[in-house]
């Protein structure tokens, strides 16, 4: 249906199962579909390689621990351990207050 933005255009973009383009000034149903368990399995695990792809990698030795801090563009940075503030070990309690895993006392 086409239609300029108008108060009831927006009513039902809001509450009912419709999108409005604003290019072309056209009201759409949504289209719903149904994901299978099989389907929410594996999306759930393209989620977690996608979040372990993101995390830091901490490479642990006999002798020493190295950690590999990942910026947003991509580039590794290494980061001495001794160095480190608290909040800066991955899965210590200061970071996970920090990434808000924890919640704060």
């Amino acid at each position: 249906m086409y239609h300029t933005e108008c108060p009831v255009i927006r009513w039902l973009a809001k509450h009912c199962r419709f999108i409005y383009d604003r290019t072309e000034q056209c009201l759409t149903p949504k289209s719903s579909k149904y994901v299978t368990a099989e389907k929410r399995r594996l999306i759930d695990e393209i989620l977690q390689a996608h979040a372990q792809l993101k995390r830091d990698i901490v490479k642990t030795t006999d002798t020493e621990t190295i950690i590999w801090k990942r910026h947003e563009d991509g580039r590794l940075t290494r980061i001495p351990v001794r160095s480190q503030r608290e909040s800066e070990v991955v899965g210590s309690f200061a970071w996970r207050i920090v990434g808000e895993v924890t919640p704060r006392k």
